[in-house]
């Protein structure tokens, strides 16, 4: 580099984060010094960093150049999320660099980055790169809980020295900022990280700090301890009580669940006294993901109230709390019948935000569907064409944020999609949205954004925007759990369960790593040839719950040889003793418990 103001932009190929070093040779005196500014997309490379210090400046850093001497970034001023580095010259003269380096930090307790106990593989290549990019995103971040942001923001530059949580290892919602806890976020970095890397000890870090801050009448903190762990969220306690149920199915944590049991109790508690007469909560504390408006009976809250309870369920039958087992399904089935009869809009075949409103956003009518609270398929299935309908050509456009299609409930709508049994249009919605992020020349090609706006330009404030947010990686886990089929039960004689969604695909394989053991499944479909054929791995005394497509055809199934259902001839014939029961529900032939390792063969009765 040579005469003030020159500058080098090097390219990472994707986005990395940690402490840069730069190795210098010639320099032409002894007062030359460079410049080091950071950004995630190309738009912003040049003297001046992007923003993530939530100033309106984040500037460069400083650098005294020797020769053949060396500069590493100060710890605090990590930088935890970046694919461009533009090195520069303050001075006049010239200085010659002979190597710059990375100390890479995310994902602390990884001793290998590249050893997932995850995997999944389909005979479409985009959604195998949407797959690891959601991977590659969470594990960006992934943070040691020291390296934190400052807030409030600093007077000048950025820290990243903050202690933002519990443990050795944290997972937060942005590589670059906020690097903090967020619950809301967690609901789907969290399936993540659990489906692809087998973390759980970053989400039981976070966990125990997010418990840690609970206040006196039982509400969880909106966020890590960097903001004051301020009780101001209906959804994001309630999203916090979301990962404790997710926690315990990929950790097996009995005792974590038993030891805090009353303090979940005592967060229930605080969501169930705020329903109404109506049956629904009413929100009155507005904070949330981003959404524009909030307040009063919104769907989603109460989609998320009625999942809670679900979960609260089961893992009284955990805690050994019967009591608490039956009040919380009890009062489950009180808000799904509250949710259909007070927030349907038959005219518009949609959820309304809140009783009485035109709004029917995306993120309460993908969350209603994902959690089966509609009191019929139509309902699921409706719901599902219109959030199709609202589409542009660069992703689901959300209606409760101003001209955005926010990734956070774009997360949401793919797995109501597969819930509503539209595998295809799922799969569509992925290549398009998801496929958009990995391609686009402004995004890092290597992970997933906080959101953008419907012409594809970024929201927010498109400097401060994260490109490396967990929020953004439903499809991920919905890859794994609904296309490949593998997930857990909410039962403790049969852990898991293996239904296929195949869609438009051909050939998956795929492999979870569960408390009891890994499970995993490699099928090939053939439409035209009408044909299905799966080989699933478990623990010889795991036993799991399979479903079988159909596609609604009269079909043989058999496992490892033997005939276990057939609805060919005209007649029904079942032989299951061996698997527990077989029925026929919808598209699928459910088998309700089946232990070890089995080949699965169906094919369509030819006359």
């Amino acid at each position: 580099m040579q005469g003030m103001g020159s500058y080098i932009v090097f390219d990472f190929g994707k986005e990395v984060g940690g402490i840069a070093s730069l190795q210098f040779g010639a320099v032409s005196d002894s007062a030359q010094s460079v410049f080091l500014a950071f950004s995630e997309s190309v738009l912003y490379t040049g003297p001046q960093s992007d923003l993530s210090s939530g100033r309106p400046q984040d500037g460069s850093l400083s650098a005294a150049a020797v020769s053949n001497g060396t500069y590493s970034v100060p710890p605090e001023n990590l930088r935890g999320g970046f694919r461009y580095l533009t090195i520069g010259l303050q001075t006049n003269g010239s200085v010659e660099l002979s190597a710059v380096t990375l100390s890479f930090t995310p994902a602390p307790t990884l001793t290998d980055l590249r050893a997932y106990s995850g995997s999944f593989r389909s005979n479409d290549d985009l959604l195998n790169r949407v797959w690891y990019a959601g991977a590659y995103t969470v594990q960006m971040d992934t943070i040691d809980p020291r390296q934190g942001r400052i807030w409030p923001a600093p007077a000048s530059l950025w820290l990243n020295d903050e202690l933002g949580g519990s443990g050795a290892t944290i997972l937060v919602d942005g590589a670059k900022r906020d690097r903090a806890i967020w619950p809301g976020d967690l609901g789907f970095s969290a399936l993540t990280a659990f489906l692809t890397t087998g973390d759980t000890l970053s989400m039981k870090n976070n966990l125990n700090t997010l418990f840690a801050g609970q206040d006196g009448n039982g509400c969880l903190p909106v966020a890590g301890p960097e903001f004051g762990a301020p009780c101001i969220s209906d959804t994001y306690h309630l999203w916090t009580l979301i990962g404790v149920n997710n926690y315990f199915l990929y950790s097996g944590d009995r005792s974590w669940v038993i030891s805090h049991w009353p303090q979940i109790k005592h967060a229930v508690a605080f969501s169930t006294a705020k329903i109404g007469a109506r049956g629904l909560l009413s929100v009155t504390m507005t904070a949330d993901w981003g959404r524009d408006v909030s307040g009063g009976e919104e769907v989603s809250a109460n989609a998320l109230l009625f999942q809670v309870l679900q979960d609260a369920s089961f893992l009284a039958s955990i805690a050994g709390d019967s009591t608490a087992q039956s009040l919380y399904t009890g009062t489950a089935a009180s808000v799904r019948s509250a949710i259909n009869l007070y927030l349907w809009d038959a005219g518009v075949g949609m959820y309304m935000d809140v009783p009485g409103s035109s709004l029917h956003p995306q993120d309460g009518n993908s969350l209603a569907v994902w959690f089966e609270i509609p009191d019929s398929t139509a309902k699921s299935v409706s719901i599902s064409a219109a959030l199709k309908g609202r589409w542009n050509q660069f992703g689901a456009t959300t209606p409760e944020r101003t001209n955005a299609i926010a990734t956070f409930p774009g997360s949401m709508e793919v797995m109501a999609h597969f819930v509503a049994g539209d595998d295809e249009t799922a799969l569509s919605l992925i290549r398009l949205q998801w496929g958009y992020m990995l391609s686009s020349p402004n995004g890092t090609g290597s992970t997933f954004w906080e959101g953008y706006l419907q012409d594809g330009s970024f929201d927010y404030d498109p400097l401060y925007m994260s490109l490396a947010h967990g929020w953004a990686t439903g499809p991920t886990s919905a890859l794994t759990n609904y296309v490949a089929g593998v997930g857990p039960e909410l039962s403790s004689s049969v852990p898991f369960h293996v239904i296929p969604h195949p869609g438009d695909l051909t050939q998956v394989s795929a492999t979870v790593s569960l408390p009891q053991g890994a499970v995993s499944t490699s099928w090939k479909y053939s439409k035209n040839g009408s044909s299905f054929l799966e080989n699933i791995t478990a623990p010889a005394g795991m036993s799991g719950r399979y479903g079988i497509p159909t596609a609604g055809r009269p079909i043989n199934i058999s496992i490892d040889g033997q005939m276990v259902w057939s609805t060919c001839g005209g007649g029904t014939v079942s032989s299951g003793t061996n698997f527990g029961n077989v029925s026929e529900e919808g598209n699928y032939v459910y088998l309700s418990s089946v232990a070890g390792s089995h080949t699965v063969i169906a094919d369509v009765c030819h006359s």
